[in-house]
């Protein structure tokens, strides 16, 4: 009823805000990966490439979308920019060092049983359900 809702009132917009419908693990892991993880970008760019080949832009890992391969992008990108010199942050250069190590430094960002199960969703978002 409630999609039906939307869908009327607004039939030309897209809504983010519908997440918060599922549950509330799943909204926050949602949240965590667009804005903590900084995926809107890459999801925009393989959504550019898609556009350019003629295909519909996709949005979750059910019409086909990668989590993981754009985590991947994003690390890549990450030790590209260290390695070249350019001027990074402290939290990057920790980061970049940290890979360098074996460690997978965006491990939370894979996906939601990722999150729940990484001590950061401990340390930054469990606070919610106590």
């Amino acid at each position: 009823k409630t999609a039906k809702f939307f869908q009327e009132q607004m039939p030309n917009k897209r809504l983010r805000a519908i997440t918060m419908l599922r549950e509330p693990t799943d909204f926050r892991a949602s949240n965590h990966a667009m804005i903590m993880c900084g995926l809107n970008a890459e999801i925009k760019k393989f959504n550019q490439q898609r556009a350019k080949k003629g295909l519909d832009q996709v949005c979750s890992p059910k019409d086909g979308l990668n989590v993981s391969a754009l985590v991947d992008v994003k690390t890549q990108t990450l030790i590209n920019k260290c390695q070249s010199g350019a001027k990074v942050n402290g939290q990057q250069k920790q980061q970049c060092q940290d890979h360098a190590n074996g460690v997978d430094i965006f491990e939370h960002c894979r996906s939601p049983s990722h999150l729940l199960a990484h001590h950061q969703y401990d340390k930054h978002y469990r606070s919610m359900f106590k």
